[in-house]
């Protein structure tokens, strides 16, 4: 990235104004880098912002079973992991496909078309039935 910001060729990201200085202004909704360019996902704390499919619903903090802490926040709270928040803004992940990152070592399929494909740990990966 530029150092530099320009509203036409090179804009700041995510919401922050490029000054007349050439520099973006304070990086809003928590991203930072020269030009706003580093989102805040997958930090352990949920940001609305993020909270969409191209973001990876904020890389999974939104939702309890996705939300890895990490050691500056911690998973459904804030305050220093005092106050409870909860996951009130949870979306995407209950109801959707989650790839799990293991490599498909096993597919077995049935003259019916039933199907299913295990991981190289022996667990199940998807199950297709027909």
């Amino acid at each position: 990235f530029c150092a530099e910001c320009n509203n036409t060729t090179n804009p700041c990201l995510y919401e922050a104004v490029c000054l007349l200085d050439g520099t973006c202004s304070d990086c809003p909704n928590k991203s930072s880098g020269t030009m706003c360019q580093i989102p805040p996902t997958s930090n352990g704390q949920c940001n609305q912002y993020f909270n969409n499919f191209n973001f990876d619903y904020d890389g999974g903090d939104c939702c309890e079973n996705t939300c890895n802490s990490t050691r500056e926040n911690i998973c459904g709270k804030t305050g220093g992991g005092y106050i409870d928040t909860g996951y009130p803004w949870c979306k995407g992940a209950a109801d959707q496909w989650q790839l799990s990152g293991d490599p498909v070592y096993s597919l077995s399929a049935s003259s019916s078309g039933h199907a299913i494909a295990l991981s190289g740990r022996g667990t199940i990966l998807a199950v297709a039935d027909p």
